[in-house]
């Protein structure tokens, strides 16, 4: 069930996670005390993001949001729009999630749940070794450097950015 919104102002985090990346955090607030806490983070342009964020939760104050479907059209923006316009799409992403979450606090249920999956006592993880690489050697050697130290480390799944070969044997077979 949906539960009106009406979005009432947005709050912006930093976390400097490693040199080169900063998590930026939105946390956007409705008119009946809930809140809900996204990631904006993208490469470049960030301060754009975080202005799209802040101009988007500005212009729908003083409306009613009944689904985050809606939101492109009330903020008067297509499709093509924002597959052109990286920093405008990751703020609509942060939009359209913390719609979805404050409609969840809404129904007392959670995120998972709303979005009609099944809630679940475990979670796998994963060691994610490409922002690990971001300023350094990107070469198939040197991650299946990072990845055999993950597994050395106890980290039984690894989450590779592309088709790698993550095998050194394979890496150097002739």
């Amino acid at each position: 069930m949906s539960h009106k919104i009406e979005l009432i102002g947005v709050e912006f985090a930093s976390v400097k996670v490693t040199k080169a990346t900063n998590w930026i955090l939105a946390k956007i607030f409705d008119k009946d005390g809930l809140n809900a806490i996204t990631e904006i983070t993208c490469r470049i342009p960030i301060k754009r993001a975080v202005e799209f964020l802040s101009q988007s939760v500005l212009r729908l104050q003083g409306k009613t949001v009944n689904d985050q479907s809606e939101i492109t059209m009330m903020l008067g923006l297509s499709e093509s729009v924002l597959r052109s316009d990286h920093p405008l799409a990751t703020a609509i992403s942060a939009l359209r999630t913390a719609i979805i979450d404050i409609q969840a606090q809404k129904n007392n249920i959670s995120m998972t749940q709303f979005l009609g999956g099944t809630s679940q006592s475990k979670v796998a993880i994963y060691a994610n070794i490409n922002r690990s690489l971001l300023e350094r050697d990107r070469s198939p050697s040197a991650f299946a450097d990072i990845a055999e130290r993950a597994v050395r480390d106890s980290r039984q799944d690894i989450q590779r950015p592309k088709p790698v070969l993550l095998r050194r044997k394979a890496l150097h077979s002739k």
